[in-house]
């Protein structure tokens, strides 16, 4: 199994749960509020040098839709951009993702909502025991149903459908998942990457595992150099992994210590 090289580590001593990048600025979320700056920051290292966008706790997960991010909270789902920020729709939801079709969808266990701006959402009525969802070719969702294990399912009418195709692993850094990311490789094709984590207060502490599978392969990025070097922190489960827009090499990665 190849491996990726972490640069750096940036010790905010703040509890995040995910990043995403957007219009050349890259976003943080997480138990301390909201947080930005220019992915051109030289004082990225240096959370003062961060801006502030939202000061209330408990937020999720983070995703791009054009030139803004949208965010889940524990209580709605909300966007940002460089000026403003508004509620998309109040709820507790479970998932939120940005899928190949260019489309934000985030859903609970009775509904699935599919967003192409703001104020256009789709919502599907279906009850389902959903953590996670990504869109590959030929139009499958794969989805991460809960202890069904990760299932494909295809759109069919105003519903999902459940699909019998399985993923036949070649021996993944570990059998963890938390969420995963569909991106262009840079290269005509795309890869899958994959955070093994776990979002919980329940002390599970899974090793901080982020992998990457392309052209039938797995490969993983190097947890053990980070670790020594901060050996005074806690590395423990990935709850997120992200891919610069502009450098397909280059990927942030979050993990809940």
């Amino acid at each position: 199994m190849a491996e990726g090289v972490i640069l750096d580590s940036y010790v905010f001593n703040i509890n995040v749960q995910d990043v995403a990048i957007c219009n050349g600025n890259i976003w943080m979320c997480g138990m301390s509020g909201v947080h930005t700056t220019s992915l051109d920051n030289k004082e990225m290292h240096n959370l003062s040098s961060w801006k502030v966008r939202h000061t209330a706790t408990n937020w999720m997960e983070a995703d791009v839709l054009g030139k803004e991010v949208f965010m889940r909270h524990t209580t709605a789902i909300c966007y940002f951009n460089e000026t403003t920020s508004k509620n998309v729709k109040s709820g507790k939801f479970t998932y939120l993702k940005t899928l190949a079709d260019g489309k934000v969808y985030f859903g609970n266990a009775t509904e699935c909502n599919i967003c192409t701006a703001p104020s256009t959402i789709e919502t599907i009525q279906q009850a389902n025991t959903w953590n996670d969802i990504t869109l590959g070719q030929g139009g499958i969702y794969w989805i991460s149903d809960d202890i069904a294990g990760l299932r494909p399912y295809q759109m069919k009418e105003v519903a999902f459908v459940a699909g019998t195709q399985q993923i036949q692993p070649n021996s993944p850094r570990r059998d963890l998942f938390y969420r995963m990311h569909y991106e262009s490789n840079g290269k005509d094709d795309y890869r899958l990457l994959v955070a093994g984590g776990i979002n919980t207060y329940l002390s599970i502490h899974n090793p901080t595992t982020a992998m990457m599978y392309e052209d039938g392969n797995w490969s993983h990025f190097d947890e053990d150099t980070q670790t020594e070097q901060y050996a005074y922190l806690r590395h423990w489960n990935t709850t997120d992994i992200v891919q610069d827009p502009k450098v397909p090499s280059h990927h942030y990665a979050s993990p809940d210590r």
